[in-house]
């Protein structure tokens, strides 16, 4: 009979800009994973039930488990030298690894900066000596995040003389997705919003493993 189990986590997290006054500002902390759904999962094959002898030793009993797990990328970092305009979302509604978010901001000068055609500045440069008001992260703009897939095929054989051989072959990230890492958040730097270029994975590429153990 299949195993089946799902878990959602809502999850808030969050941390003061000014550490020693928790009433200045309040705001994401890294760690801020907003959602995360994971769906566990073991299944017996159905092959071999009606074999005997050899035949159903080699192809039953056979067992696939999975891990699938989808959650929502951390807060990304706000730009450290920037000001947020009242009013304003640097959010796009279809983000690039060329361009994450709105980048146009206004400098000291009052000359628009990193701007494509049609930008509006949803942010201002913050004049030196100036204490920061903005909070460290975003609410609405998070690192990139893709689902995740890990699954496991397994047999255990009887042997004579009341020993056994165990089979496994374990499977991390099966589908082999590539996550990358967070866009660029320095507006002094030519590639600021956008993801560092190539488009390396943070996370491990597939990862297959064997297993062999004898009881005796």
């Amino acid at each position: 009979m299949p195993d089946l189990r799902a878990h959602f986590t809502l999850k808030a997290t969050a941390i003061g800009t000014v550490v020693n006054n928790r009433g200045y500002d309040w705001g994401n902390s890294d760690i801020g994973y907003k959602h995360r759904f994971t769906v566990r999962a073991n299944y017996e094959l159905p092959f071999g039930k009606s074999a005997t002898g050899v035949t159903k030793a080699v192809i039953g009993g056979w067992q696939v488990n999975w891990n699938f797990n989808w959650q929502s990328g951390r807060p990304l970092d706000q730009p450290g030298a920037l000001e947020a305009i009242p009013g304003t979302s640097a959010a796009l509604p279809n983000p690039t690894p060329d361009r994450w978010f709105n980048t146009c901001y206004v400098d000291t000068s009052g000359n628009l900066k990193a701007c494509q055609p049609g930008d509006s500045p949803v942010w201002g440069q913050r004049p030196q000596f100036t204490l920061r008001t903005t909070p460290h992260r975003f609410d609405d703009i998070h690192v990139p995040w893709r689902p995740t897939l890990d699954a496991t095929l397994s047999k255990r054989f009887a042997l004579p003389h009341g020993m056994r051989f165990d089979f496994r072959a374990e499977a991390f990230n099966l589908t082999n997705i590539a996550i990358f890492a967070a866009p660029n958040t320095n507006a002094n730097e030519a590639n600021f919003g956008k993801i560092p270029d190539p488009n390396e994975s943070i996370y491990f590429p597939r990862n297959i493993q064997l297993g062999f153990k004898l009881f005796f």
